[in-house]
């Protein structure tokens, strides 16, 4: 009886634990943008570069993330990361430049780049929390996942930069990609507001 008490207790004070935990730990995104007056105004084409990013984060991933919010727009039309990496390798570019830049933006008919960089993607350690399973109390490891992303429009011909944009952002129970992809949305709304799709 004793045992069936303090059982009781103890899972009490765990499930408490861990609903504390999950209300307190919410995400969070921080973004900062900074961009020339109306520069969305004669904007037609934006085409996206292809990511940079840290080694172990799935750039392939985050290009398809960005590409799919923007999509979300129908502002301007886009031209994905995958276009503009194959047709640089069609051109011989191997990387983008004031050398390069003209002629990249009039194969593709962009009048502006997107340029994208993962600075963060990855989990991290919280420590230990402790789950009650019937009479079994388990330690299970929390994690928080970030993300971090910058953003830069430039001017295809002149090479003005229209937009800077950066993001962090932190959650838990998330995946990597579902963090980054939230720092997407985070910037894009603040830059474009809504989307219109």
């Amino acid at each position: 009886m004793k045992d069936r008490m303090v059982n009781r207790i103890l899972f009490g004070l765990a499930l408490a634990t861990l609903l504390s935990l999950s209300t307190t730990t919410m995400a969070g995104y921080d973004i900062q943008v900074n961009a020339v007056a109306d520069f969305l105004k004669d904007i037609i084409v934006v085409a996206v570069v292809p990511a940079t990013c840290p080694p172990h984060a799935n750039c392939i991933s985050a290009e398809a993330d960005l590409v799919e919010e923007l999509q979300k727009y129908t502002k301007f039309a886009i031209v994905p990361p995958d276009r503009v990496r194959q047709t640089m390798l069609e051109a011989g570019m191997k990387q983008i430049d004031d050398a390069t830049r003209v002629d990249l933006a009039e194969r593709l008919h962009a009048d502006t780049f997107l340029l994208p960089v993962v600075t963060e993607s990855g989990t991290e350690s919280q420590g230990a929390v402790g789950v009650w399973s019937g009479s079994v109390m388990t330690m299970v490891d929390s994690q928080v996942s970030k993300g971090g992303v910058q953003l830069t429009l430039i001017a295809s011909k002149s090479g003005k930069v229209l937009m800077q944009a950066a993001g962090f952002g932190e959650s838990e129970w998330r995946a990597k990609k579902g963090v980054l992809r939230k720092v997407f949305q985070s910037i894009l709304t603040k830059v474009l507001g809504p989307p219109t799709k």
